[in-house]
């Protein structure tokens, strides 16, 4: 896929592709009708097009239904080109918007071959930077990162057992993964070591910090710690009733190049929240300033689009932003100080280094 140019003939996806298209209940019609007269997909507009389409079937369940993983002949969950479709078009349309070359390679090759653990390019920051900035923020202190989904393909159908497991229980990081996928992307900031939400995942079940047989989702303090002293971080924690004092913490470290987890609720006075119903881990990487007050950069591993509707949550308001041309992980979506204090219930921040 290119920004302009030739561009994608629809007429010539591999039938693998194709396939997964049709599986997503995204037909030929719907793709020639987002191509031109030509009959391909050469602008960032009709690329744009097609994730939203495919971002709709997404959200609205239908993309639920598709086998993201099968089991090879050798026993191992692999993913399926079902799964990782959806995830090769959001990286082109990220690249498009970013104004990096296209991927050169025909999809299907791009699919496998895209690495979901690499940091952004120099370039990239960049021009992430440069759309921050163009919204009025400044003051800005911002580790990007990875972005990683729960529900990516790659791992979303990985088994995530409870701590102790639970007989015959089906628990996948999609399920319940947050956490393990907010500290890989943390991870491979601090130390671009290239884990993976299944790694972490993998860590957190030997450790006993899984979850309980009757919680939700992940011992979230037990496994942020005992993944930094296995690993040569430093954690500093808070956990205060007061999140005022939470978020001083939270601003201190990502100041001092932290990056962090924080669990997430709603608003305990209006019922919503926008990023759960209940509870989610997510991770913050940056701080700025913006009409003077402290914003904060979140990498939400259980939405890729803030600003799509939700099935009971907010989206994009005067308190939580997406900034137009920023990428996933490197300043696209921004939570004031005021609702992060609203919605947020304690946080811990990661240094690369063991603790003085």
């Amino acid at each position: 896929m290119s920004n302009g140019g030739a561009g994608l003939d629809i007429d010539d996806l591999d039938a693998g592709v194709a396939s997964a298209l049709k599986g997503a209940d995204i037909t030929p019609d719907m793709l020639a009708q987002l191509a031109g007269a030509d009959h391909r997909i050469s602008s960032n507009d009709e690329l744009g097009r097609l994730f939203d389409l495919i971002d709709r079937v997404d959200h609205d369940g239908s993309f639920n239904s598709i086998a993201t993983t099968k089991t090879d002949a050798d026993g191992k969950t692999v993913a399926t080109a079902s799964g990782e479709v959806y995830d090769a078009l959001a990286s082109e349309l990220a690249r498009a918007r970013l104004g990096a070359p296209a991927t050169s390679t025909p999809i299907a090759s791009a699919i496998n071959k895209k690495d979901p653990t690499a940091l952004p390019s120099p370039a990239e920051c960049q021009k992430s930077l440069t759309a921050i900035q163009a919204q009025g923020f400044t003051d800005i202190h911002l580790r990007p990162l990875p972005y990683m989904n729960q529900s990516d393909g790659r791992w979303a159908n990985t088994q995530y057992d409870r701590s102790p497991p639970v007989p015959g229980e089906v628990r996948t990081i999609k399920q319940a993964g947050c956490a393990p996928t907010s500290l890989a992307m943390a991870d491979c900031c601090l130390r671009d070591s290239h884990m993976r939400p299944e790694d972490v995942a993998k860590f957190a079940v030997a450790a006993g910090v899984s979850g309980a047989p009757n919680g939700a989702g992940t011992n979230t303090a037990g496994l942020v710690h005992d993944w930094a002293k296995a690993n040569g971080l430093s954690v500093t924690a808070g956990t205060s009733p007061d999140q005022s004092k939470n978020v001083d913490v939270l601003k201190a470290g990502l100041e001092s190049n932290g990056v962090a987890l924080i669990s997430v609720g709603v608003n305990s006075d209006t019922g919503k929240g926008h990023f759960t119903t209940t509870s989610h881990v997510m991770v913050v990487n940056g701080c700025a300033m913006k009409d003077g007050e402290e914003w904060f950069a979140i990498a939400n591993p259980g939405r890729r689009d803030q600003a799509t509707p939700h099935a009971g949550l907010l989206s994009v308001d005067d308190d939580v932003k997406q900034i137009p041309g920023a990428a996933n992980g490197d300043g696209s979506v921004w939570i004031s100080r005021t609702q992060l204090e609203a919605e947020m219930e304690r946080c811990f921040v990661l240094h690369a280094g063991a603790q003085s």
